[in-house]
Parts: C-alpha cells; structure tokens; sequence
C-alpha cells in the first residue's frame, strides 16, 4: 500500500496542471548530508537574494546599506558539533578601509591580502586521525587524537604497541579476512558509527585471526580502535583476554573510549566489572571513566561493600571523596552507614561535608543524633570538626522538628559564640537561636536578643566569607527569620539595614505562645493550602489560594485588616472571619495539637523548596509557622489543614457582598454574623448562601459576574438535594439573558443552569432516567434564551443542554424547526451508541440546511459508520459543477480519514492535490486522523511540502497521534539536509520524549540561538535548563556525553531527585504504569511549575495513551480540568459522577 501510494503521488505530482497551488508531497528519501566544512571552519549560510555568507565566501546580505557585509560563522566543538553562531558586520566606508563590527564594536581590519603569509594550518588529511568525514552529520563526528601521559605517568600499554614491530605485517590483506576488515575499521572515523559495530561483530567471529587484530586495537591510541578492539575482545575473547581491558581501563586511555569500554564490560562481563575493581575505576584520572563507575555502582552497591569503598572516601581528589560519598548517602539507612557518614561531615573538604550532612539530617535509621552530640562535646573544646557536626545536628532539628541541643549544651555553645573562627562563630549561633527560641524562660535567654541575632545577619549580609559559608547560609536565613519574625530572603541589604534599625531594642520571638481566655476572638490562622495530601484524591478543592481565617472580633479592627491585606500583595486574600463558636473550636484545635508549646517547632519540614503547604497561627502579634515539602505530612497537621479548609468552604459565602447594600466583605459578615452563629442543617446553610450568591450577582454588572458564577457551580455540586429555593433558576437564566457576548462567563453560567435542571427534573420525576421520560420548562426556556440571544455562537454548549437533557431530547431536537437545535441534535447523535441513529443521521444528510448537512456528516464520522463510507465519498468526490460546495466536501475529507476503509488514502491525496486550495488543509487533516503507517511518509512530506502553517501543523498533530509507527520516518527526516526538517523532526520526537532527538535539538540551537520552541523542547526533553548560558548547545552536548542515551525517563527521575522528589520504582511506569506511578505525575503536574511539571504530563501521556493538556491557564479552570484527568487516567477511583461539568477537560482529546 505504501509503495502504491508513494507512486500514485508521484503520478500525480507530475501530472498535475495546478501543481503551483497543491502541497508538494515529496516524499522523503535517503540522501547523503552535504559536506560538512571541518573543524575549526565556518557554514556559508545563504543570504537573501543568494548570496554566500560566512565560510570562504562572503556576500553583502539584501537590505543593507551600500558596502555593508555580515559574517555568519558557525563555531564548531572539538567533536564536530555545532554549539554557537557568531555574527560580523564589516562596514566599508569610502576613505576609511574595512571596519568590522563584533558586539557593536566597529575595528579597523587588515587587507584580505595580508593574510597571505599566515600559516593557518592545514586541514587534517582524509583517513588520518582526526580528520573529518564529510558525510558525517556534524554532531556525530569524532576527534581520534591520543592521550599523553600525565607529567611522571607511565605510558601503561599491553603487548604489541612497539612502532618497530607490527604483529599485523604477516596478515597479507589478500590472503585474510581480518586484515581487510582492519583496514576498513582505520578508516572509520567515529566510535559511533554503525560501520565499528559491524566490523568488530565480524571481527569477533573470525576467531584468532580477528583477535590478533582485537589485541593490537586494544593498545591503540586511537579512540576507534581501543574501542573496536575492546568489543571484539569481550564478544569472543577468553578471560585471559579480558583481563588485556581490565589492564588497559586500570592504565591511560584515550578520553572517549575509555568511558564505552568500561561500559561494554560492565554489559558483557560482569564477573571482570566486579564491584571491587568497579570502585577502583571510580578513582581513574578520567573523569568520564569515574562517572560510568559511579552511576554503576549507583545501581548495585550494598552494605556489604562498605569496606570497600573506604578507601575512596579518603582518596587525595575532592571528587573522587564526593562521589563516594554520594554512593554512601544513597545506601539505606543503617549504623554503619551512620559511621562512615560522621566522618564525611568533618571531611577537609565543606563541599564533601555538606552532602554528608544532609544524608545524616534525612537519616532513620542508625540513629545518628547521640553520636553527633557526642563528638561535639566530646574533647570539651569546639573547633572546626565539632562546628560542622553542630551544622548536621542544626539541619537535622529542622528537618524533623525534633530538638537535640538543650540547657545542658548552653555553656560551650556560649564560650563557641565568642571564636574567632568564623564556622565556629556561626554553627554556635546557630545552635543557639534553636535553643533560646524553644525556652520558656525569657530571663534566661539574653543572648537571643543580642549576639546571636548579630552573629546570623552577618552570615545573612555575607559581609565575611569563609570556608564552610555556603553550609551555614541557608540555616541562618531560617533562624533568622524563625527568632525575627520577618523574611528579608537572601537580600544581604535588607538584612543589615533591618538590624541596624532593631537591635538596640530587638526581642527575640518564642516557640510558645501563651493564649490566655477570651483570646480565640482575635485568633488567626494563615493558610496556603497546596494540594492537602490527605485529601489528595479529591483534586476539586480550592484553587490553591492562600487564605486567612480570624476571629470575630478582628472584623471590628480596621487597621488590622488593611495590613493583612497590604502583606498580601498583589494576589490578594481572602479574609474570612469566624462567628465566636467556630474560632472557639479552632483555638481548641490548635492547642491540642500543641501549636501554641514549645514541643511543636516552627519551620519547614522535609525539602526547602518550593512548594507544598503551610499555616501559620497568630495570638496577640505571637505566630508561628509550619510548612510541609511536597507529598509529606504528618497527622497533625492534616487534621489543621481539613479542619481549615471545612471551616473556609463554610464561610465562602463572606466573599460575595451585594453591591448597594454592603459596604465591602467585612460589613456583609456583620450583617450575617447572627444567622450563621445559629445551629442550622447543611441544606439551610446551602439555601442560605444560594440566596446570597444570587442577590450578589442580581446586585452587580455582568462582567463582574465571573466569581459568582465559579461558586455557584461549586456550590451546585456539593448540594445533596436539588430542590433549589423559589425562582433560584428563573434568575439564573435572566443573567444569561443580560449577556452581550457568549464567551466563556455565559458558557459556565450555562453550564450551571443546565445542571440545576437536570438534577431537579430527575428529583421530580423520582430517578436517574426520569428526564427522559418529561418535558422541562427550564430546560425549554433556557434552550431558547441560547437560541435568540445568541444563535450559532452558542451551539456548543446547546448541544451540552441537550446532552445533559438525555437521549430523547437529542432526538426531538433532530426534528426542531430551529437549524441550530438541529445542528446540536446531529452533533449529540455522534456520540451515542444506538443503531437507529445512524439511519438518522443518514436522513439529515438531506436536510434542507448545508449546516445540518455538514453536522450529520462529522457525526457520521465520530461513529465511524462504515455505511455513511459510500454517501460520504460521493460528497467529497463530487466538484462545483456537480452542485457540491467546498464546506460539504471539506466535512466529507475530513470524514473519509476518521472513517477509514478501502480507497479512502486515494481520496485524500486526491483533496491534496486538488485545484481549489480551500480542500488542502481538511483534506491533510482527514489525513492525519486516518492514522495508519502508510500515512507517516505523506505527513512528513508536508512538513516541507507546502508553505501553509495551517497544512504543517495538522501534519505534526498527525505524526503526534501516529506515535511509534511515524519514528522511522522522522527519524529519516533528521537525517535530512534540509535543516528546517530535521529541527521539525527533532521536536515532534521530543514531545514523545525520544532521546535521540538530543543531538540534532542541540544543534538547531547552536545554528538559531533564538528558536524558542527548539530550546523549550530540549529543556522538556532532558529535564535540565542550560538556557541562560552563554554557549547552550555546547553544554547540551557536554551533558549529552555523560547520560544514558537510551533512558530519557532516568533523566525525569534524575531532575526530580534534585528537587527532593522521589519517583516510584521505574518498573512502576512500564506499560500502562501503575495507579501509584500515575497519581505521582498527576500530583507533580498539578504541584511543580516550569518544565519538570511539563515533563510529567508527557510521562503521563505515554502512560495513558491519550492527549491530556496543555493545562489551563486560569486558576478557575485548573480544578476541574484537573478533577477530568484525573477521572481519565485512574477511572477506577472516581465515579463518573464526580467529574465536573464543564470544566474545559480534555474532550475529544486526540489518540496518538
């Protein structure tokens, strides 16, 4: 079929009298790249009007003024990749000789023919190393040099690498087959062509011949050949033989093999890649070498391997000390670990310390705190070692919560306090500021209101820098801030002018709070919600808005509420105010999960990131605060956040003041106040707020209505009965009727009152089909306020009425008067199951209205109804002169490829290549909807085919959807030489996350530093943002060297870790991924902003099958776009009746 396809498009190409106006699908085929220029030189790049800039030709480019010239030289790395563009103008001013222009500076040049004596060097000589292949796309090119020696190294090679004696002279190429492959393997040029594994399986099975050949490459310092050599050795090789790589990696090898060959042994032969000699490699010179090592030993070090890793832990080179340990911090939790740790901590180096410390503030098991505590005090003076262990003991007070330092510990803290040593100064303040803020006894605490303080801005302001400040820095921000009661962040000015403002009079704040009766009238709690990870499975709460729950009598206290409002800033809050009963139960609350004593800390738990959630409980000008990372918790503090969140859904009605009568939030609650201190059931508070939302929007402008509306529809949902008050929907669609424009406030509105009758048609009639079975004057009045205000503009969301209504509705539409209702009614038949419709909709195929026509032919196709096939090909066959519009057989192309069948590829090429431009896009888009393999040559074809960004996007959209069976042709497309196809390729591989479209995204960026989406895709892609450097394509490949190239997923978890997110087991996400790989994604989509969270719904994506984004933008949207996920990718945790109505889901989302 693809063959055919191909040719009958080839036919018709060359055949076609209006070849101008159709798309030109040229199919792609295999061609060799253009030569490359070589290192060190530039790519002519084509100006407009043809001339040649950059390179060894150089022409003025259109539009500049008269004797202006600009240089475009691509700069290549030491492997041939494209990694910057640097750009010269040369001005030539009559009398004034060349002028170049770099960066806006205008320099006097030298004649071009002074350059004539200039020993530039000769390019190297093809075959020899170094040299480059023309063919070769320029990432992928290699530089062979050798490796010297270190200075006083021994050149450590393996037997037959003399220059004098050759052990190949005696294989005559005539005569032996690895002599001739030998000579083919000296002429490849990069480890990574296909040709050094083919020749090195050839070699492999030639036996001793090819292992002769296998030895010699070995001791090469060619990086192709080392690595041939090694392959062919580990493929057939005896242990004798293996034991020559062994030797080898042990000694000096070239810089990129040396990384292969340590993983070919790693793949092939695990007893010689033992975890012994494994963490002897960790210590190599070879920093490439180390890092293969390191992410092995990642994968299977245990604790019975400790022993062996000591030696690393104390080897001379601070990498090589960091590296292990990392591994150490990554084995589970246990004594001996705890050990090795303890010393880590006071390791010569801080940047080796500070991954020890954190390990040993996360650590449960192997109790560390006792040894800590010991150590430190242990020689009865503190110095440097004893200052980073009271850093590990401070990190991990906050890290858990839990104090360790107490009264005993204040004495040699204090004489600590006065060092002249800086790390010992600060790790005493530190200290400190724990201690005297948990004290109940003020009088005993002086310092914290003097030296201590003193000591932690200085650290803040960086006005010292010493050795060991970077583990200090981020512990004093938060001391600071905890005994401060204010948050300058890292803003050093602030800091010292904040200080020299309070310290004569400053006064520390304290862990408890004294409540004393009669205070819950003024208490408050701050909340920001996040998601509340114990009610993380029901994703309609809030929008994620920080909130402020206060006492009643705080209503009354002006000055009190304009600052709550001026700390808020820009995004606001809302303030809501607690009736005397509520607040009195909220303060109770508090103090009995200990809030107000000193046993309950103040301060983050878990990563100090961002996001997750937090509160913060105020007593008379007394706070504290508690924040928890993402996806952690504890019980307490979920009681306090679902105890909030109960008492904010309460009281939202406090929102929505009617304007005229209330003043502003706070006046509404005083009027209210009396009521909602009463004892009443939940559907009298439902009925209550219900009539005070309406009065609301009753009492203001329609496009002040936007707020209400979202309550309302919570407020809808939440409601058990729907027996709303008198008049309640009448109202509604009154407000419906004052609206100007349908957008997207009517929409929702709609979408509200279509639900409201629904539920109080089904309630009257007494079940779930009963407004099958009834007329409803609601729906009928809203049905026509649709059709008159509005008309076409609101067929979307009348069809949603209709829907909503039931099956029996959809069918007495069908025969309406009304053309809309009807265009709705065929819509609303798509997407049932019943046979009868299909005859049906084969009725309205000949309705008077081409709209009807049209509605029943996209209907028709939604159902993929084979029997339309026929009725639907005539149409888009048929021509004007046959009576058929363009919108007609627009609808019938785009049908044939949803359908499906026999003929139908010919009938949308056909379209491509008709004469009337019109049928070329819904003819590429029948094309990408009919989503078979033949089609993925024809959509990359129009990548380039047609200049119509319209025709281009359906084909990306349609090679998205084909998933794995488009990869191969675009993966032939990047190996395209039109660059503006590889980049297309390259990104559309991306958004599936393939990594082989690292490269070839890194390079487009190198040629066009300002393509932005090529950029976004890399960052999505590799999980890492190199964006702000000055050369990021160079980074990119540099990272590109040191990952996996077949993992992208180990890149997500990689990024994730960083961000103190651990990702379920990796098998959790094979297949369709278990329910708790998908509810982690879905959590990080909705929790973590920027690419990490983008990332995430691909992963999700992949695991669904299904398109789910782009995520709405507006917060409003979020909840329910969220809540349809959710339902979508684990359908068996909600009910389909959870899922809100409405709420911009993704419907109709696109199968890849």
């Amino acid at each position: 079929m693809f063959r055919s396809s191909a040719a009958l498009v080839a036919a018709l190409l060359l055949g076609a009298t209006s070849a101008q106006a159709a798309p030109q699908l040229d199919l792609p085929a295999k061609r060799k790249a253009p030569p490359q220029p070589a290192r060190g030189t530039s790519d002519p790049v084509k100006a407009p009007g043809g001339q040649t800039i950059g390179g060894e030709k150089k022409g003025t480019v259109a539009g500049s003024q008269v004797g202006d010239t600009v240089e475009k030289e691509v700069v290549y790395d030491e492997q041939g990749r494209p990694v910057a563009t640097v750009t010269t103008s040369t001005h030539n001013k009559p009398g004034a000789g060349n002028q170049r222009s770099d960066s806006g500076l205008i320099l006097p040049t030298a004649p071009a023919e002074a350059a004539g004596d200039l020993d530039l060097g000769a390019p190297p000589e093809a075959g020899r190393a170094g040299g480059s292949d023309p063919e070769a796309q320029p990432w992928e090119r290699d530089t062979t040099r050798g490796n010297s020696p270190r200075p006083g190294a021994e050149n450590q090679r393996v037997s037959g690498t003399s220059d004098a004696f050759n052990p190949l002279d005696d294989l005559a190429s005539s005569k032996t087959a690895a002599r001739f492959l030998f000579d083919r393997l000296s002429k490849v040029r990069r480890i990574s062509d296909v040709e050094t594994e083919e020749i090195t399986d050839h070699l492999a099975r030639l036996g001793e011949d090819g292992l002769r050949v296998a030895r010699y490459c070995l001791a090469q310092d060619s990086d192709v050949l080392s690595y041939a050599g090694a392959r062919t050795i580990l493929i057939s090789g005896s242990a004798a033989d293996a034991d020559l790589v062994v030797q080898r990696l042990r000694g000096q090898v070239p810089s990129r093999s040396g990384q292969m060959i340590l993983a070919e042994l790693i793949e092939r032969d695990p007893v010689q890649a033992s975890t012994p000699f494994l963490i002897q490699m960790m210590r190599h010179r070879s920093g490439s070498i180390r890092r293969v090592a390191e992410k092995e030993l990642s994968k299977r070090l245990d604790l019975d391997d400790l022993q062996l890793l000591a030696p690393a832990l104390e080897d001379r080179s601070t990498d090589v000390r960091k590296s292990a340990t990392t591994l150490l911090a990554g084995l589970d939790d246990s004594a001996s670990v705890t050990e090795y740790l303890l010393e880590r901590v006071v390791d010569r180096s801080t940047s080796v310390s500070e991954i020890a410390i954190d390990a040993l503030a996360r650590a449960q098991e192997g109790e560390p705190t006792f040894e800590l505590l010991r150590r430190v005090f242990a020689s009865g003076e503190i110095v440097r070692d004893e200052a980073l262990l009271i850093v590990a003991i401070v990190e991990r007070e906050d890290r858990t919560g839990t104090p360790i330092f107490n009264e005993q510990h204040v004495g040699a803290l204090l004489r600590a306090l006065d060092s002249t040593q800086p790390i010992v100064n600060a790790a005493a303040a530190l200290a400190l500021a724990g201690l005297g803020f948990r004290s109940e006894d003020e009088g005993s605490t002086p310092w914290l209101d003097g030296p201590v303080p003193s000591s932690l801005v200085s650290i803040a302001t960086g006005s010292t820098f010493f050795d060991g400040f970077s583990l200090v820095r981020e512990p004093a921000l938060r001391r600071l801030r905890l005994i401060s009661g204010v948050n300058f962040g890292s803003n050093g000015p602030d800091w010292a002018e904040w200080w020299g403002n309070e310290k004569f009079q400053f006064r520390a704040d304290r862990a408890v709070i004294h409540v004393k009766p009669g205070d819950a009238r003024r208490i408050v709690l701050r909340v920001d919600p996040g998601v509340a990870h114990s009610r993380i499975a029901d994703l309609r709460l809030g929008e994620g808005r920080p909130y402020v729950l206060a006492g009643e009598a705080l209503s009354e206290d002006a000055e009190w509420i304009a600052a709550e409002r001026e700390s808020a800033g820009a995004l606001g809050v809302d303030i809501l105010f607690l009736t005397e009963g509520d607040a009195a139960d909220l303060t109770a609350l508090l103090a009995e999960e200990g809030i107000f004593g000193s046993g309950r800390l103040p301060g983050p738990r878990g990563s100090f990131g961002s996001g997750g959630r937090s509160i913060e409980a105020q007593v008379d000008r007394r706070a504290k605060s508690f924040r928890f990372s993402l996806l952690q918790s504890q019980p307490w503090f979920d009681r306090i956040i679902a105890r909030a969140e109960g008492l904010a859904e309460r009281n939202a009605w406090q929102r929505f003041p009617m304007h005229g009568v209330h003043a502003d939030a706070t006046a509404l609650f005083r009027a209210e106040a009396g009521w909602w201190s009463e004892p009443h059931s939940p559907k009298e508070e439902s009925d209550r707020f219900l009539g005070i939302l309406t009065a609301h929007l009753d009492s203001v402008a329609a496009d002040e209505r936007e707020p209400g509306i979202l309550e309302l529809r919570e407020l809808v949902l939440k409601r058990d009965e729907a027996d709303y008050p008198e008049g309640t929907i009448p109202a509604l669609i009154g407000f419906l009727g004052e609206e100007t424009v349908f957008g997207n406030r009517a929409r929702r509105l709609t979408d509200v009152i279509s639900t409201m009758v629904e539920l109080a048609a089904r309630e009257e009639g007494g079940g779930e089909n009963a407004a099958e079975a009834r007329p409803s004057e609601d729906r009928a009045r809203l049905l026509s306020t649709l059709h008159d205000q509005f008309g076409p503009l609101a067929l979307s969301s009348i069809a949603s009425v209709l829907q909503r209504a039931g099956h029996r509705a959809a069918l007495e539409a069908a025969v309406d008067s009304r053309e809309t209702l009807r265009v709705a009614a065929a819509l609303n038949l798509g997407q049932t199951s019943e046979p009868e419709d299909i005859d049906l909709l084969l009725g309205l195929l000949g309705d008077d209205t081409e709209d009807v026509q049209i509605a029943a032919i996209a209907a028709l196709a939604q159902r993929r109804a084979e029997r339309a096939r026929p009725a639907i090909a005539v149409r888009a066959k048929a021509s004007a002169s046959l009576g058929a519009s363009v919108p007609t057989r627009a609808a019938a192309l785009r049908a044939t490829g949803m359908i499906g069948g026999a003929g139908a590829l010919e009938l949308l090429i056909a379209g491509l290549t008709d004469s009337d431009e019109r049928l070329h896009l819904p003819a590429a888009e029948g094309l990408a909807a009919l989503g078979t393999p033949e089609t993925a040559a024809l959509l990359v074809s129009l990548l380039r085919g047609t200049q119509r960004q319209s025709i281009q996007t359906v084909a990306k959209e349609g090679l998205l959807r084909l998933g794995e069976a488009g990869h191969d042709d675009l993966f032939s497309a990047m190996r395209s030489p039109d660059k503006g196809l590889q980049r297309d390729a390259a990104v559309l591989l991306a958004k599936q996350l393939i990594p082989r479209a690292v490269p070839v995204l890194a390079s487009t960026i190198a040629l066009d530093p300002d393509d932005e989406v090529a950029m976004h895709e890399l960052i999505v892609l590799t999980c890492v943002d190199y964006s702000d450097e000055a050369l990021p394509a160079e980074r990119y490949f540099q990272w590109w060297d040191e990952v996996d190239h077949n993992n992208a997923f180990s890149w997500f978890a990689s990024a994730l870790e960083l961000r103190g997110l651990r990702a379920p087991d990796a098998l959790a996400f094979e297949g369709g991924g278990t329910t708790e790989a998908r509810l982690f994604l879905l959590t990080v989509v909705r929790e973590v902003e920027g690419f990490l969270g983008e990332r995430a719904l691909r992963e999700l994506e992949l695991l669904h099958g299904d398109v789910l984004g782009p995520i709405p933008q507006r917060f409003s949207e979020r909840d329910a776009w969220f809540v349809n996920v959710r339902a979508l990718v684990l359908p068996d945790e909600m009910a389909p009746d959870e899922m809100a109505p409405g709420g911009g889901g993704p419907d109709g989302a696109a199968r890849r």
